[in-house]
């Protein structure tokens, strides 16, 4: 097994010495110093990892409408889907004044 050391942590993560004394990673004390396991260091950078949310792509034969509201069947579409639309300013009524 093999260990490192604050600097060599610091270096391999990007981080500042003192980030990482703070890190959620077990640390082994030899006489005054500290060291970390290569293993456990692995095992905290998979768990930092992020994976995007793969997007549902939808084929033109799922949605068909002959509605003369079709921005309306599509989200009703969506939500049937699971999909949740946020309200952009493109997609969002406008108030018009009077």
């Amino acid at each position: 097994m093999s260990y490192l050391t604050a600097a060599q942590l610091a270096a391999r993560l990007n981080l500042g010495l003192r980030t990482v004394y703070a890190l959620a990673i077990p640390q082994y004390r030899f006489g005054g110093s500290v060291r970390w396991a290569e293993s456990d260091v692995e095992e905290y950078e998979g768990g930092c990892r992020r994976v995007p949310r793969v997007m549902q792509t939808l084929s033109i034969s799922s949605f068909k409408t002959s509605s003369p509201n079709p921005s309306a069947d599509l989200l009703a579409y969506f939500a049937s889907q699971g999909i949740k639309v946020r309200p952009t300013p493109r997609n969002q009524r406008r108030k018009v004044a009077k």
